[in-house]
C-alpha cells in the first residue's frame, strides 16, 4: 500500500498532499493503537473500535496496520482483523488506481460532494 502511494507520488499521479494526509493520519492511528493497547493493559477506559477503524478509514490505514503489528493489538479478534483487511483493500485499490492513472484525484472530491 505504501509502495502504491509512494510510486503514485513519484510518477506524478498522486498529489503530494495526499501522501502528507496519509502520513499525518497514519501517525494519529499509530499513536491511538499504542494508547489503546496501554489502556487495555492498565484496565482503563478504552478507545472504541469504531474510532480506531474510523481513523484507519480516513487515510490512517498505513499507521493503523503498523500500530497493530508493533503493539500486537487487535490482532486476535477475527471480526476486527477482517474489517481492517477490508479497509486496507479499499485503500490499496484506490491508491493503485490513482498511481496507474485509472482514478483521478478529483474523483474522490466528487464522490464526497466537494
Amino acid at each position: 500500500m505504501a509502495l502504491a502511494l509512494i510510486g503514485g507520488i513519484v510518477l506524478g499521479q498522486i498529489p503530494l498532499e495526499t501522501g502528507l494526509i496519509y502520513a499525518a493520519m497514519g501517525g494519529v492511528a499509530f499513536v491511538l493503537y499504542g494508547m489503546d493497547k496501554n489502556f487495555a493493559e492498565q484496565n482503563q477506559w478504552r478507545i472504541s473500535e469504531v474510532t480506531l477503524l474510523g481513523v484507519d478509514l480516513c487515510f490512517g490505514i498505513i499507521g493503523g496496520l503498523a500500530g497493530q503489528a508493533v503493539y500486537r493489538h487487535k490482532t486476535r479478534k477475527s471480526s476486527y482483523v477482517a474489517t481492517t483487511v477490508l479497509l486496507a483493500g479499499v485503500h490499496l485499490l484506490w491508491l493503485a488506481g490513482m498511481a496507474t492513472g485509472f482514478i483521478e484525484p478529483s474523483d474522490l472530491a466528487s464522490l464526497v460532494g466537494l
